[in-house]
């Protein structure tokens, strides 16, 4: 793929912390479509190792020449506040030349334009879910882009570019930056009181996952479990919604099918507890195909 196909503010970028789980997935897709992606760390890794056979410039440490790595220095520099501070050399100097500055959620909303976009979120169980959705589309022959926050063993990746036309990725809740995505098809593993320290409140926690889900695409689809918050009432202030809950809880609200679905048995972490589900099966690995 060539440069054309990128936003033109991500054709040449610099990223601080490249070796990070959700970095360095960006930073293969952004490689892999055309781009040219220089990069610094605190160490070595695997990761950095294998983004430099695929062409980045990385340093190992923090210092503001790093931004002029590629010819004629980097157009924007891409970081995650969750991990970089403020005062770190190369986003001080980024600001000095007047370079944007772009967080990581952000940079995944533009590389998931024009895809139909497959978000999940929740407490517990994001990477897990999403790699089995993964893993269900690729064998399904869809070869689907992905962003997950580890390496999947099936994939031997964290990201990929691939030349289908669904995108799936997680959407972090911990600092809101979920609130970045307009998905086709959401994905809410559990709800379950966490990053306090972000949110201040329990009932703050819960409303940033009622947002997410105020920002499913036209026509967009959601699953979570029946057994959390926000789910419990989804259904009655978006009826017109596609939706289905999974419950390990004894009474689910909706009708109730076998657990799990035949497509999915055996992909994913079960419970000891065999759960019910009221999955609607209007988009599946039995039907991706179409």
């Amino acid at each position: 793929m060539t440069t054309e196909q990128l936003p033109p503010e991500l054709q040449r970028v610099h990223m601080v912390g490249i070796g990070g789980a959700g970095m360095s997935g960006i930073a293969r897709i952004l490689l892999d479509r055309g781009g040219l992606v220089s990069g610094s760390d605190a160490k070595e890794s695997r990761g950095i190792h294998a983004l430099r056979a695929r062409g980045a410039q990385i340093n190992i440490g923090h210092d503001a020449s790093s931004l002029d790595l590629l010819p004629g220095g980097a157009t924007a520099v891409i970081t995650t506040h969750a991990a970089i501070p403020k005062t770190n050399p190369e986003l001080v100097e980024a600001r000095r030349r007047g370079i944007p500055v772009i967080l990581r959620p952000a940079v995944l909303a533009k590389l998931m334009d024009g895809r139909t976009t497959l978000m999940v979120t929740g407490t517990h169980g994001k990477t897990t879910t999403t790699s089995m959705l993964i893993v269900a589309l690729q064998h399904c022959g869809r070869d689907p882009s992905f962003a997950v926050g580890g390496e999947m063993g099936e994939a031997g990746t964290n990201a990929h570019h691939g030349s289908g036309d669904c995108f799936v990725a997680e959407a972090d809740e911990s600092d809101g930056s979920l609130l970045e995505y307009t998905p086709n098809v959401a994905v809410v593993t559990n709800i379950e009181t966490d990053h306090l320290d972000f949110y201040g409140s329990a009932g703050a926690y819960v409303d940033v996952f009622d947002a997410f889900v105020d920002r499913l695409a036209p026509a967009g689809r959601w699953w979570s479990a029946s057994m959390t918050p926000g789910p419990r009432r989804w259904p009655d202030v978006r009826p017109n919604w596609e939706s289905g809950c999974c419950a390990t809880d004894p009474g689910p609200r909706y009708p109730v099918n076998p657990w799990p679905p035949p497509c999915c048995r055996g992909s994913s972490r079960a419970p000891r507890r065999s759960p019910r589900s009221s999955w609607r099966p209007t988009w599946t690995p039995s039907n991706a195909r179409g």
